[in-house]
This record gives C-alpha cells, structure tokens and sequence, in this order.
C-alpha cells in the first residue's frame, strides 16, 4: 500500500495560495442555498448563497512509485477545457466561504466544511494563512486551493490548483474562473498592465514533485491585440517535505495574442532556463477587460513538466 502524496501537499497548497496574495481573508459559519444564476463579479456573493463562476481548466495525471515520493511519467501536456469548467462556491450568512464544488472534464467534487470530514476556509477561519481559500475531503483524497478574491482585491475573476489521489496515479487540475469580457468590449487601442501571481505544479528531471508560486505581470497593447507575458521569484515547495527554494531558471515568458473582437488570448511560453517550452491560454476578465487570466502547460525532457494558473488586476 502505497504512502499518499496528498497530506503533505496540503500544507504546501496553502502556502502558495498565500504566497500570491499579500492581503488577509476572513471568515466562519455554516451553510448555504439559493444559485445565483450568472457571475458578473464578486459583489454577487450574498450571504447564504451559492455562486458559480465559469471559467477554464488544465489537468494532466501522473504516475508516481510506490510510496508517492517521485513522479515516474507525465500523461503528455494534459488537456485544457475553455468551456466546461466552474466552481461554486456557497456562503454562509456572514458571506464566509463554507463550501465549494469543483467542475471540470476531469471529474468533479463538492466539500463542504464540517459535512463527511470536509474542511473548507479561508484565511484564519479554517486555521490557514490569510490570502488562502483551502478546501480538503476525508483522507483527504482531494485538496483544493485558490486565491481569496476577496483579500487579493480581485472583482471579477480568481485562480488556483486542485489535486486528487487516484490511487498509483495523481490527477492534478489548475484553473481559472470568471466574468469574461466580451470580445466586443475589450479596448482596441491603447496599453494595460496587469500584475498577481501565478500558482500550480511542477516536476523536476528527477521526478521531484513540487509546487510553485510565482509572481506575474502582463502588459497588453489592444491596438496590436498582444500580451506581453512573464513571471518573476518562482518558489518551489517541495510536495513531500513543503521545503521552500527560489528557481530563477522556471520564470517564464512569452507573447499572448487573440483575434478581434475575441476574448481567447493564445501563445508560447519559454522558461528562462531553456529546459521546457509548452502553450498558455487566457482572457480578459470584467466589463472592459480590467483583470486578465488564464491556465499554461510546458514540458522539458522526460518527466519535467509545469502546469499554472495566473491572474492579475490592473
């Protein structure tokens, strides 16, 4: 019987989702009801709702050895959905975040705090780092984490990672959710800069399995419809010790473009270090295009692999 990666990497998810943001979250209760139908932006949440925020999603699987330790194989560069993935989070009656559903094509799963051994938070209210939302079953079998949009100062969108233990194979998830710009409202000229973070999972030559973190910045200049993309002070925490190093060698960079009147930003991604290369997608989130986010995967030689998600706010 093999040594399950998940508790270790529980620690390690809430410290990157911490790691992103530099504000606090809150939060406390219990339960919640009542759809709100359509996402416009996080003023929807009402206390003792639901809210479900459509948006995007990559995973990939993983086989790791016998005790969980080392990645032995990478299914390819995984698949990205741009169109069948959400999460839904419901509040209690103090708008504190008390459960959360995760979909995409690569399966589904519901957490709600206190139900079946589930653990849902934010911030200090589940006894995690301010900037945090976490969410974990019994086991746990699924851990959960995504960037507080309300501590981070987001309005319209968030991002984060989901993991399931699938026995001798890991399904790792990112993703990105929120209220898209219509293609027709996003600026035809002038520039934007947009900063945050990014977040997801990377596996060394070795097989090393770590998270990341990392911080990010976009600039966009909507006359020439490009996006200039890259990422800065990539940490890495080991998934089974949580031990926190730099790698200047993972930031990334590259040029996003989309078509007119689109909202599906496409491009090549490199790392500085010159060992992967793979493709990220994002969009513009808000009325007229005020945040940015999206999901990314590259591969090196043999199992090196890093699959994210970012989001940034002008």
């Amino acid at each position: 019987m093999r040594t399950t990666t998940i508790a270790p990497l529980r620690l390690g998810v809430t410290l990157i989702a911490c790691a992103i943001v530099s504000a606090c979250g809150g939060g406390g209760g219990n339960g919640a009801s009542n759809a709100v139908p359509t996402f416009a932006s996080w003023n929807s949440a009402q206390p003792s709702t639901s809210l479900t925020v459509p948006g995007m999603s990559h995973n990939f699987t993983a086989g790791v050895n016998a005790i969980g330790d080392t990645v032995t194989s990478v299914n390819g560069t995984g698949t990205t959905d741009t169109s069948n993935s959400s999460i839904t989070l419901g509040f209690d009656a103090s708008r504190n975040v008390r459960s959360v559903q995760i979909t995409t094509p690569a399966g589904s799963v519901s957490i709600t705090n206190g139900v079946a051994g589930g653990s849902v938070g934010c911030g200090s209210s589940s006894g995690f780092p301010p900037g945090a939302c976490t969410a974990s079953d019994a086991g746990p079998n699924n851990v959960l984490a995504f960037v507080d949009p309300f501590a981070a100062g987001f309005q319209y969108q968030t991002f984060g990672v989901w993991l399931s233990d699938q026995g001798n194979t890991l399904s790792a998830n990112v993703f990105s959710v929120g209220a898209k710009t219509p293609g027709a409202s996003i600026p035809t000229q002038g520039t934007a800069s947009y900063s945050g973070g990014a977040t997801g999972f990377y596996s060394d030559s070795a097989g090393q399995p770590f998270l990341f973190s990392a911080q990010m910045s976009a600039n966009a200049n909507f006359g020439t419809r490009t996006v200039a993309f890259s990422t800065t002070g990539t940490t890495l925490f080991n998934a089974n010790t949580s031990a926190q190093t730099f790698d200047s060698n993972l930031n990334l960079s590259g040029t996003l473009s989309y078509g007119t009147r689109s909202n599906n930003l496409t491009g090549t991604l490199t790392s500085q270090g010159g060992s992967m290369s793979g493709t990220a997608v994002g969009r513009f989130y808000g009325p007229n295009a005020q945040e940015i986010g999206g999901t990314f995967a590259l591969r090196g030689s043999g199992v090196e692999a890093m699959n994210g998600a970012f989001g940034g706010k002008q």
